[in-house]
């Protein structure tokens, strides 16, 4: 067999030898002009798409790829998506590849495209053009059925989890060919959407929008996500209570999805659109082979859902009744006072109280008729808002101080409300009841004079009845001296000058430094930029594990800016050996040290551990006053410890 392989070689290399020897210079040009039109026809560019299936589910997914094609090396065009009627794009992805076939290199990039349907029907997706060397390309339009539900079958099910499957491919392919791992793309393990329960509603009428983030098993994220919140111009939003998690299954595989819901009700008539969500944080995302499951690596993941448009209809005319000021919802009124019989002159509590379904923070207070015999003062107003489900609920108190100036029997009137009800499509008015008060004569009141709450008549005392004349009689005037040089009020106002100049000295001095020093403008700033972050902190619901990290992350970083030092990727034990070089005391380290790790375990922990926002700020901030000293003490090692990674 040896032998055989080598006189094979002897014969190529004497063949390879006649072949030179035959090319002569007037072949050479013949074999160049061969080459040109090879290569030229490389040049050649196609564009494709395909789908995975052209009958799809409304519950699911349909992806889109659309492979470009050309014989370079170079860059290729990116394909233009066009609008998508009755699609919604959840997320896209790229992949490049590179060829040889027949000896001509090819290079094409697919374009990975997951579409979720937004109705049920025949719906299609136009031609996709690029333009590649001044000429333009598209694809077929391409018809997709929507039906109801989800139509993936079971068989597809274990095909694709067969494939996800390392044991379901030839365990002796690594012996022959290179072995191929299916690296994780995030974007095809995340997904995030908002949607609205009506995209039509009147002015005042509560619409329920939903943010959800969907997440598979192969990726989670590094640390909290930094989340913004869809901004809504022309509407007065509200949370529907906290965050809530559930699991659905997606192609046989298990999804975490988490919602967060928001209670919109719109301000004016007109088209109101709910803009974006974004979601931007780090993923670990491994690969979906079993013997690298383990091994993840950190990608940057950024999140945008579409924007909605909701159209927002004004309040009808008919039947509006006179005395309706905005209220829209299904309320409940009631009123009274904190006594029924009083005496003159001694200030009672009114307290009107309106609950009900809506958005109780625009529900005006009823109008107070005029009533004989009480004086009514301001009133004050807190509104308590209770989340049920995905209603707003809740109640509006309003109080008010009212001081009955005359004895005798009061009849305070009925109340009215009148407010629009979209569940029925029509206006309302709730009344109150009528309250009967018994007023009884003010004994304590001083005969002849006003009268002053709080005093009985044996305390009111009168202290001097003259009248105080203005004096016009002129002292004597004294020489005071012209020696005011000796007076030290002269050499303080004489010194101020100085000490202005030396301050604005100082000043500029300082403010050379914060713009020179880096190290010194991050120290002087950190306390500064801690204090709206532990604002930020308030927001974080209580027992979530978010408060937790966002604390962690806050301290981190105000100890980052005090010390000149890069926060990002830092652990607790990291954190405490830098600390410890630079000089602060070993108790504010342990404290540092202590808190890091507590905050390490809510986050990870089976067992959360319970503890409000206020104390998390609490904490957060001793710390900080702990570790502010004079200038000498922390920023000693700060020209040494710059640029370290913490």
């Amino acid at each position: 067999m040896i032998v055989a392989e080598r006189r094979g070689d002897e014969r190529r290399s004497r063949w390879g030898e006649g072949i030179g020897r035959a090319c002569s210079v007037r072949v050479l040009p013949v074999l160049l002009l061969i080459l040109v039109l090879m290569e030229g026809s490389a040049w050649g560019a196609t564009i494709s798409a395909r789908v995975e299936a052209e009958t799809v589910g409304i519950d699911d997914l349909a992806q889109l790829e659309v492979t470009v094609a050309s014989g370079t090396t170079g860059a290729l065009a990116t394909p233009r998506l066009p609008a998508l009627d009755g699609w919604s794009v959840v997320s896209t992805g790229s992949s490049r590849n590179m060829s040889f076939v027949n000896g001509t290199l090819e290079t094409s990039v697919t374009y990975t495209y997951k579409l979720r349907p937004l109705r049920k029907g025949q719906l299609s997706i136009p031609p996709i053009e690029v333009e590649m060397g001044g000429e333009k390309l598209a694809t077929d339009p391409i018809p997709i059925t929507v039906k109801e539900g989800s139509i993936v079958t079971k068989r597809q099910r274990r095909r694709r989890s067969l494939l996800d499957d390392p044991f379901g491919r030839d365990p002796f392919a690594g012996r022959r060919t290179r072995s191929r791992e299916r690296e994780i793309d995030p974007y095809e393990h995340a997904e995030v959407e908002t949607l609205v329960d009506r995209n039509e509603a009147v002015v005042g009428e509560q619409i329920v929008l939903a943010f959800r983030l969907a997440t598979s098993p192969y990726i989670r994220f590094d640390r909290q996500p930094l989340y913004t919140a869809p901004e809504v111009e022309g509407a007065w939003v509200e949370a529907l209570g906290e965050q809530t998690r559930r699991t659905e299954i997606r192609a046989g595989v298990e999804w975490e999805v988490l919602e967060i819901l928001y209670a919109v009700f719109p301000t004016q008539p007109g088209t109101i659109e709910v803009g974006p969500a974004k979601l931007d944080g780090v993923v670990n995302a491994g690969s979906m082979d079993i013997f690298s499951m383990m091994r993840r690596t950190g990608r940057r993941l950024i999140l945008e859902t579409e924007p909605i448009a909701i159209v927002a209809n004004p309040l009808p005319d008919e039947g509006r009744p006179a005395d309706f000021r905005g209220a829209v919802g299904s309320y409940r009124v009631r009123a009274g006072f904190d006594r029924e019989q009083g005496t003159a002159n001694d200030p009672m509590t009114l307290t009107i109280e309106v609950s009900g379904e809506g958005n109780l923070n625009t529900v005006p207070e009823p109008e107070l008729p005029e009533v004989d015999g009480l004086r009514f003062f301001e009133a004050q107003s807190e509104v308590e808002l209770v989340p049920k489900g995905k209603i707003l609920t809740g109640r509006r108190i309003f109080t008010r101080l009212v001081v009955p100036e005359n004895a005798g029997t009061i009849i305070f009137p009925e109340l009215d409300l009148s407010f629009y009800d979209p569940s029925r499509s029509r206006f309302r008015t709730m009344h109150t009841n009528a309250v009967r008060l018994e007023i009884l004569p003010d004994d304590s009141a001083v005969e002849g004079g006003p009268i002053v709450a709080g005093l009985s008549k044996e305390e009111v005392k009168r202290l001097k009845s003259e009248i105080e004349y203005i004096r016009t009689e002129v002292a004597s005037i004294e020489h005071q001296g012209a020696r005011g040089y000796r007076d030290p009020a002269f050499w303080g106002l004489a010194a101020l000058p100085l000490v202005a100049i030396s301050g604005a000295l100082g000043l500029r001095r300082r403010r050379h430094r914060l713009a020179t020093d880096s190290g010194y403008a991050r120290s002087s700033r950190a306390m500064k930029r801690l204090r709206p972050r532990l604002e930020e902190l308030r927001s974080v619901p209580r027992g979530s594990s978010d408060g937790w990290a966002f604390a962690s992350r806050i301290l981190l970083d105000y100890l980052g800016d005090k010390l000149n030092l890069n926060a990002a990727g830092l652990t607790t034990e990291e954190a405490v050996v830098v600390l410890r070089a630079s000089e602060l005391p070993d108790e504010v380290v342990a404290e540092i040290r202590e808190f890091l790790t507590s905050c390490d375990l809510a986050r990870y922990a089976s067992a959360s551990i319970d503890a409000s926002t206020g104390d998390l700020i609490e904490r957060v901030r001793s710390i900080a006053r702990r570790v502010e000293k004079p200038e000498g003490s922390v920023s000693g090692k700060r020209t040494e410890t710059s640029g370290r990674r913490l």
